[in-house]
């Protein structure tokens, strides 16, 4: 019995330890894109947690006049996830993208996005005020 718990804990601990590159070059990954996006326009972040269908990151660059220019995602549950491309919003404003993006949606994905251009739109409307 005893045996059996040491084994876990070692493997455990060689786990965590193994884990640590793979974090490296994600976080690596986001920050990439993070610039990219930046240079590219105003850069705006989300993420929505979901246990069932895996976490989302977004990232979305919108010109002066709220015209969405790049959406990015990063979309699953492990450290091998990496960022890509949704190029369906690309061109529209932000309000259209929160009306295809419904409050009753249950994709993580379509969360995020919606969350996070409410907040922008939010921030936009008190700076004008």
């Amino acid at each position: 019995m005893g045996l059996s718990i040491q084994f876990l804990f070692i493997a455990l601990i060689v786990g965590w330890i193994i884990r640590i590159p793979f974090n490296y070059f994600q976080v690596r990954n986001i920050k990439e894109v993070f610039s990219r996006l930046d240079k590219e326009g105003e850069l705006i972040t989300g993420a929505q947690k979901d246990l069932v269908r895996g976490s989302c990151i977004v990232a979305i660059a919108i010109d002066s006049n709220a015209i969405i220019k790049r959406v990015m995602y990063m979309k699953g549950f492990t450290v091998f996830a990496r960022f890509k491309e949704f190029k369906e919003f690309n061109g529209k404003t932000i309000k259209e993208v929160i009306d295809l993006c419904p409050e009753s949606s249950k994709d993580p994905f379509c969360r995020a996005i919606r969350k996070s251009l409410m907040t922008a739109l939010e921030q936009k409307s008190k700076m004008n005020d």
